[in-house]
Order: structure tokens, then C-alpha cells, then sequence
């Protein structure tokens, strides 16, 4: 037993907009051809109701992508002093700031200044060792998002948000292993309606009390791997874990099962269940698969996953850098207990970063994609025929790494 708002308008510079040929009808919308980011994301910046787009030093005004610089962003080498963007109101003003975690070790704050051009105020919350492996997400479940990260490797921690916006936030202890620039999600793994922390070497099971109680540590060894998500891939009721390689080629799927063993000592014999991880694969044909999103993108009432070629995330010195910078979605199908993956293709020239972010961009109740990378930033409006459109699941935040519990 197992036990973001686009909406219809004409744009008079060729080769903005364009229909993705191929499998997949998604209109492909180029912000901006500048390196802006490696993260995004949707939020209605200007309270207008419909949902803008965030990325790098600049947001982009809804519908016509107005581009507004409201803040710096500085280069490290290659790379941009940013690696996601999470909106939320942190001051409960009723306008939408950005949290943003840096390249370096900050995590921090840009305060909406209610409308009014110019920079954002900047503050300071917390601080990990490695800010790559941090991620946000409810980790005590009081609806307010919290961040989970590297304290000094391989040791983890969280951070609480503070009642207030203008402190650094309170750091927690987690447990002395999985702390790497690699792998870690935030999802409820045992379904006990708590989310548990994931890491490429296990999992962390959540206390009743996440600020007092012990993380219980269950071992599974995913190996190779970026953000992990928790998820019932094949339907049975239990959750199954999702991640992909970020500099190498893969994506995978560990299915959640249990068996029974016998244990004798000295008397007689004691059968208990024993959790199995099985892994699967779901597509090898790309690499550095580095950002994952989950989205019923086809409304048939379960999540797809989108994934995509980070454009050299190594500066070309990783496998397959030079190949075709795709971006996709994968199908998720279901029959009879078999799980099947479709790969569909997106687009070919534009890929993912650090981060994906999802959600409805031009209100018509299907889900669009946006990624920012070394090669732009980009919209790709979701046209794909809907069985019903009431299935997309609204509440499906589209600032969050983490997918909604079952």
C-alpha cells in the first residue's frame, strides 16, 4: 500500500511579439534584450489591477511594458547582484514591495514607494553564507513567507519574518546537514499539513512547533540537483519529490513508496514499513536545467512542470553550453497508475535562469511563463485550449518556488 497582466494591445516594433511555432501555441513577448536578471516576477507594482513584470533593476508596466528602473543592480563577473525576486507587502501598506535575495550573502527588501518614480528604499533582513541555496516559502505556517538557506555549510537555517518590516528578521536553527548552494525545496512530504525542508541529501521533517522543536532528518540522497519540490506526481495520495541537474543534463522524479521488512531481535519476528524512493527520468535531452516551475498549464486539474537551458550558467564551461537554449513544458498524464512526461517545446531562444515565474498574466485563467536570463527578458502568454477553464487553481502564488499543498 502506498501509504502575469498582458492584455490585447498592437506593438509597432517588428520582432517583439511573435506565435512560437511547433507544438505549443504560446506568443512569445521580449521585454527587454538587455541582461537584466536571472530572476523575476509577476506583481501588480502600480495597483492598476493588472499584473506587471519585475526583473533586475527594472519593472515592466502592463500592457504596453513600459520599462522603470527603481533600483541598482550591480555586475559580479558575469553574473547580475541578484538571484530572485519574491513580491509581498512587507509593510502592509497595501502596495506590493520586493524581496530579493543578492548574489552575495543578503537578503533583503525594495519598499514600493506608493506609485512615485525613482529608487526603492533598500533593507536589510538576513543573511545566509551561500545565497544561491536559498529559497522562500511558509516554513510556519502562519501564511507569511519565510527563508530557508545555507547558515555555514553544510548547516541550515530559517529566517522569521519580525512584526517589524524595518528589522532584521529572527534567524532559527535547523540542522547540521544539507546546506549547499544546491538543493533544497519547501513542501509537505509526509502530508501531516506542515512543510517539511528538502535538500539534496534528505529531508527535514517540520515539529509541531518549527521554532522549538527538532527537524527530524530522514536520508535519501538525490545526488545532483537544484530546487526540489514536493509533489503527488502519480496520483496515489502520497507525495513524491521533483528536481533536475543544474549544471550537467537530467530531470527526475522520486517516486514516494513503502514495503514491508522483517525485523527480528531475539524474539520474534516484528514486520514495520519501510519508505523507498524510486527515481525516474523525466528528460535528458537538454542541460543545465537550473530553474523548475509546476503549473496546470493545460487545465486538466494536475500540474505540469516547466523547465529550460539556463543560458551559460557557467560561462560555457558546462556540459552542452553551446547547445540550443530551449525552453519547455513538460505533460504531465496519468494511466492506470503509469506516469508518462510529454515534452513540448516552447521556444528555442531564450531559456530560464535562476527562477520561473507563472501566473495569469492577461486574465484569461490560464497560467503564462516568465524567465529573465543573460539573454533577455521574456513573457510567453499561455494560448493552449483549456478542458475547463474554473481547473487553474487562482491560488497558485506566482512569486513562490514552492507549489501549494494538496
Amino acid at each position: 500500500m502506498k501509504t502575469c497582466v498582458l492584455w490585447s494591445f498592437c506593438i509597432l516594433t517588428a520582432g517583439i511579439l511573435s506565435v512560437c511555432r511547433g507544438e505549443t501555441p504560446f506568443e512569445k513577448v521580449v521585454l527587454d534584450r538587455e541582461f537584466r536578471a536571472e530572476g523575476c516576477a509577476i506583481a501588480d507594482i502600480n495597483r492598476d489591477g493588472k499584473p506587471d513584470i519585475v526583473a533586475g533593476d527594472s519593472w515592466y508596466e502592463a500592457p504596453n511594458w513600459k520599462r522603470h528602473v527603481f533600483r541598482t543592480v550591480g555586475k559580479i563577473r558575469s553574473y547580475r547582484d541578484l538571484r530572485y525576486d519574491y513580491p509581498d507587502d512587507v509593510n502592509g501598506d497595501g502596495w506590493v514591495d520586493i524581496f530579493s535575495v543578492r548574489f552575495d550573502r543578503n537578503v533583503v527588501w525594495f519598499e514600493n514607494p506608493r506609485g512615485k518614480e525613482g529608487r526603492w528604499v533598500e533593507r536589510k533582513i538576513a543573511e545566509f553564507q551561500l545565497c544561491e541555496g536559498v529559497f522562500y516559502g511558509d516554513l510556519d505556517g502562519d501564511g507569511k513567507g519565510d527563508f530557508v538557506g545555507p547558515l555555514h555549510p553544510p548547516a541550515l537555517c530559517w529566517y522569521e519574518r519580525t512584526a517589524d518590516a524595518n528589522a532584521p528578521w529572527t534567524r532559527r536553527e535547523i540542522g547540521p546537514r544539507g546546506g549547499d548552494r544546491h538543493g533544497i525545496g519547501i513542501g509537505d512530504v509526509n502530508r501531516d499539513g506542515r512543510n517539511d525542508l528538502l535538500t539534496k541529501e534528505g529531508w527535514y521533517e517540520a515539529p509541531p512547533d518549527p521554532r522549538k522543536g527538532e527537524w527530524k532528518f530522514h536520508e535519501i540522497r538525490l545526488g545532483d540537483c537544484f530546487v526540489i519540490y514536493a509533489y503527488d506526481v502519480d496520483g496515489d495520495g502520497d507525495n513524491d519529490l521533483i528536481s533536475s541537474s543544474p549544471h550537467n543534463y537530467g530531470i527526475w522524479w522520486w517516486e514516494q513508496t513503502t514495503t514491508a521488512v522483517e525485523i527480528r531481535n531475539g524474539g520474534r519476528p516484528k514486520r514495520l514499513e519501510k519508505t523507498m524512493w524510486l527515481k525516474h527520468l523525466i528528460d535528458k535531452s537538454f542541460s543545465q536545467a537550473h530553474a523548475l516551475a509546476l503549473a496546470d498549464l493545460d487545465g486538466d486539474g494536475d500540474k505540469d512542470l516547466v523547465s529550460g537551458k539556463r543560458y551559460y550558467a557557467h560561462d560555457g564551461h558546462d556540459p552542452g553550453a553551446e547547445e540550443t537554449v530551449v525552453l519547455l513544458w513538460f505533460e504531465l498524464q496519468r494511466d492506470n497508475g503509469k506516469v508518462r512526461w510529454t515534452r513540448h517545446q516552447i521556444d528555442d531562444d531564450s531559456g530560464v535562469g535562476y527562477q520561473i515565474s507563472v501566473g495569469d498574466i492577461d486574465g484569461d485563467r490560464n497560467p503564462d511563463i516568465v524567465t529573465s536570463n543573460k539573454k533577455g527578458v521574456f513573457l510567453f502568454r499561455n494560448r493552449l485550449s483549456r478542458r475547463e477553464a474554473r481547473l487553474f487553481d487562482r491560488g497558485l502564488k506566482p512569486f513562490s518556488p514552492v507549489p501549494p499543498r494538496d
